[in-house]
């Protein structure tokens, strides 16, 4: 009697541990961003802008292949590292891209495109003069 408690607890405990360390899948992924992002503040020369564009990219498509969805500020980092190498349409399809993806992200990166507009508009020469960013919403002054 006891030998078969015992041996139905051991196996009990096995299938407890086993499901236990089991892994969940991971929501985002984030491929080489944090390792971007230590060496962008460690050693920022090593880090240009062109590198993380670089990385960022292959994230994206790894992320694809994977079937996950990229980390939130991701392409957010991936369009100030383009608008840093002058690319502002890039720049302004990233930014656009992470409202797309995480809404919460508009009121942050909403002047950020209100820039790479004005960017691009003074890059065109229709840039107007003392132009007025647009609000947010409909609603807000």
């Amino acid at each position: 009697m006891h030998l078969k408690f015992f041996s139905g607890l051991s196996l009990l405990a096995f299938f407890a541990t086993a499901v236990g360390c089991t892994t969940t899948r991971d929501l985002y992924y984030w491929g080489g961003y944090e390792g971007m992002l230590n060496a962008y503040y460690s050693r920022p020369g090593d880090m240009t802008a062109a590198r993380q564009i670089e990385i960022l990219q292959q994230d994206v498509i790894d992320a694809k292949n994977r079937g996950l969805r990229v980390g939130p500020g991701i392409y957010a980092h991936l369009g100030l590292a383009l608008a840093d190498v002058g690319n502002v349409d890039g720049a302004k399809a990233a930014f656009s891209k992470e409202v797309e993806l995480y809404p919460e992200s508009e009121h942050m990166l909403a002047s950020m495109i209100a820039r790479a507009d004005k960017a691009n508009a003074a890059k065109k020469g229709t840039a107007k003069p003392n132009a007025v960013t647009p609000p947010l919403n409909k609603g807000e002054q």
